[in-house]
């Protein structure tokens, strides 16, 4: 698959221009069997709105009963970038995200994902123009306090762990509300299982780390947003 590195004048664009969406229950062990209905998706408002590969991850907590419920929930991704060619998308690069959700909402109300993205999404650094999307991409995570390294994991992203094809996912981008509005999407495809799947808990304070290849592409700390 060839890329090559977008030039920061054509992130700029990017960040200027596009709307961000995200998809729910796509990666391979939710379950979606493919070409049968519209996965769930969510609007996330636009590219303005992510933070950077350094950046803070600011968190709006629920106040509701149990306290307990919180459940923070690292999602990172392959994010596609789409651009709109005449009637239809195209796929026009892609880069890494974390799309970070409080995973105990969705568990008391699966119809309350929106209100679970109320944590910021972070975007990585280095965006690449390709047309198509990589197959399968090695990851490391880390979560740490301070520089201490409290718990791990190694997982994959790319097309052979989502749940849909490329033809599948521009043709949902038509059926999005609020596309129409947009010639350029970014979208957050869908995340391994992580911590908190897994009954570990994530704290404010606490760094989310991706690797890849050994080169640090995202590290964000949850930090309260007031």
């Amino acid at each position: 698959m060839a890329r090559t590195l977008l030039s920061a004048d054509a992130k700029q664009q990017w960040i200027d221009e596009a709307g961000v969406y995200g998809l729910g229950k796509s990666y391979s062990a939710d379950g979606y069997d493919g070409g049968t209905s519209l996965l769930p998706y969510f609007y996330r408002g636009t590219a303005r709105r992510l933070v950077g590969e350094h950046d803070d991850l600011l968190v709006d907590t629920v106040a509701r009963e149990p306290e307990s419920v919180i459940r923070f929930s690292e999602e990172f991704e392959l994010v596609s970038l789409l651009r709109r060619n005449g009637d239809h998308w195209e796929i026009n690069g892609y880069t890494f995200g974390n799309d970070i959700s409080d995973l105990g909402l969705v568990k008391e109300n699966g119809a309350l994902v929106q209100l679970s993205k109320r944590i910021d999404a972070s975007i990585a650094r280095d965006w690449w123009a390709a047309d198509a999307l990589p197959s399968s991409i090695p990851i490391h995570v880390d979560l740490l306090d301070g520089e201490t390294v409290q718990a791990q994991y190694d997982a994959a992203l790319g097309t052979d762990y989502l749940k849909f094809t490329v033809d599948e996912l521009l043709s949902f981008a038509d059926q999005w509300k609020g596309t129409e509005a947009y010639d350029r999407l970014i979208v957050y495809t869908g995340a391994p299982r992580g911590f908190a799947w897994h009954d570990r808990r994530l704290a404010l304070g606490q760094t989310l780390r991706l690797t890849i290849d050994g080169e640090t592409i995202l590290s964000n700390t949850l930090t309260a947003r007031n």
